[in-house]
């Protein structure tokens, strides 16, 4: 209960919390003060009746000193019987000097028979209460069998000497009375008072809460138009004013920061466009580059895929010469010449349409077969590798197809051949060899392409990929090769190219998805 009523008062409003504060504040001071004035009332009007029945008993005393000198209690009783003029006196008593009964006097209003002090057991003549007595004497307020009354006791005095006692009780509806006026106007004084606290409060707090509220308000619409230019208008020279101000530095610092990072932000933008644009000029530069290696060694390979059947054109003309010098040349030897040479020619011209084919990029996407693509391939190159003394051992588990570029891929592949037959050539060994496996495996096109020419070393594995990285001697390696391979394999068509070393010998693995069929 305690901590929902806190929880209940935090999550007041700022005006609330300084109106309830300052409630809380007067309503303590009115409350202690009124219950101050209220025991001070109590015991003011509580002091006015004893001094007023201490009076009334000193004059019955001293109409009673003659009447007890002379033994007169009818005298005594009769003077006794003009307190019934006075409706608080429910009882009083004249005692002589042994503290008999002289004479008394009982109230005859409701509730009178509720006082007899006398001890009912007592001889005659009847004798008070000691114990009541005692405190009438002490004058407590409160008497035994007798709660709510006062009593009080004077001696009575005959030429200088205590001849009897007058004992008056008397109860305490004046005082009660006055006690219940008293509280009375002190609440409805302290309602006015706190409706006036009340009025005071919610226009003073104003003064501390709507500098406040204004400076939330401020902060709000900043968080909400992230707009920091916004200033607080100072309002007063107090340590409020000085908050508004420091908040205002506070906009100004996040102003010029934001300013900044802006000018950073286009600064970096600037130079991130320049960086790309610049590495887009690299990337452009590396596949000329790559085209242009790939070309040389095309044209290489040309030169190798011509030379025999140049020379067997070659034959033909010096065999055509030698017969018509002869005068062997006739119409049949001359057709079979001509049907030689023209089967050359035309192997020539598919050559030529193999490497322009091999040359034109792909545009679109297509499902190729892995086995055409690297029956191509080695058609490309494989008079070259034959001249080099390189064999080559081609492995096929069955028809493999994927989908991607295939001329790209026929790209990549004569890549890692080409590097697979200059590392042979370089290492120089006695049975130069590269082998080729095409197979599935787990839902991937797969081929492998091995040789026998030492491995790459493990310091140097790890780099093989980066661009114009090559172990080659000057001039005769670009390192563009293996980076633009693994771009077209992993980027182009979302396949995976890793290279390692197996049985003393390089093996590139170029996975792609396998088609669906």
């Amino acid at each position: 209960m305690k901590q929902r009523l806190l929880s209940a008062i935090q999550n007041l409003s700022i005006r609330h919390k300084m109106t309830l504060l300052i409630m809380l504040i007067c309503g303590i001071g009115l409350v202690a003060s009124s219950l101050a004035f209220v025991i001070r009332e109590a015991h003011g009007i509580r002091a006015a009746e004893k001094e007023d029945l201490a009076s009334l008993a000193e004059i019955i005393g001293k109409n009673c000193a003659a009447a007890l000198m002379f033994s007169d209690s009818k005298a005594a009783r009769e003077t006794l019987v003009a307190l019934s003029a006075k409706s608080t006196i429910r009882a009083a008593y004249v005692l002589d000097g042994a503290d008999r009964l002289f004479a008394r006097y009982l109230s005859v209003a409701k509730g009178a028979g509720k006082f007899p002090l006398e001890m009912p057991a007592a001889p005659a003549p009847p004798h008070l209460s000691p114990a009541v007595l005692q405190k009438i004497r002490s004058e407590a307020d409160s008497l035994p069998g007798l709660p709510g009354y006062f009593g009080i006791t004077k001696p009575v005095v005959w030429d200088g000497q205590q001849v009897g006692t007058v004992v008056l009780l008397s109860d305490m509806s004046v005082f009660i009375s006055h006690l219940r006026w008293t509280l009375v106007s002190t609440l409805v004084i302290l309602a006015g008072s706190f409706l006036l606290i009340y009025w005071l409060s919610s226009r003073l707090q104003r003064l501390i809460s709507d500098p406040v509220l204004f400076l939330s308000d401020t902060m709000k619409r900043v968080s909400r138009e992230k707009d920091y230019s916004i200033r607080v208008v100072r309002q007063t020279d107090d340590e409020l004013g000085e908050l508004m101000s420091g908040f205002n530095a506070m906009l100004e610092h996040i102003e010029l920061r934001d300013d900044q990072l802006e000018e950073v932000n286009r600064s970096l933008e600037r130079r991130v466009a320049e960086a790309v644009a610049e590495l887009r000029r690299k990337d452009q530069m590396l596949v000329q580059q790559n085209r242009q290696a790939a070309m040389g060694e095309m044209i290489s390979n040309i030169a190798h895929q011509w030379r025999q059947p140049l020379n067997v054109v070659g034959g033909i003309v010096q065999n055509i010469q030698l017969s018509y010098e002869s005068g062997h040349l006739d119409r049949e030897s001359l057709e079979f010449e001509v049907r030689e040479a023209m089967d050359a020619i035309l192997y020539m011209s598919r050559t030529i349409d193999d490497f322009r084919n091999f040359f034109r990029p792909g545009k679109d996407k297509a499902v190729f077969s892995l086995n055409q693509v690297v029956a191509t391939s080695l058609e490309l190159v494989g008079a070259s590798l034959r001249n080099s003394g390189i064999a080559i051992d081609l492995e096929q588990e069955g028809e493999v197809s994927a989908e991607g570029y295939d001329n790209e891929y026929s790209q990549v592949l004569l890549n890692i051949i080409n590097n697979a037959k200059d590392a042979l050539l370089a290492h120089g060994g006695d049975d130069p060899r590269i082998r080729i496996r095409v197979f599935g495996d787990n839902g991937h096109s797969v081929v492998t392409v091995r040789d026998n020419g030492g491995g790459i070393p493990d310091s140097i594995l790890p780099k093989i990929f980066d661009p114009y990285f090559t172990t080659k001697e000057p001039g005769k390696g670009t390192g563009i090769g293996l980076c633009m391979s693994k771009v077209i394999i992993e980027q182009n068509m979302g396949g995976k190219l890793t290279a390692c070393t197996v049985d003393g010998g390089a093996e590139f693995r170029i996975e792609l998805i396998s088609a669906v069929t």
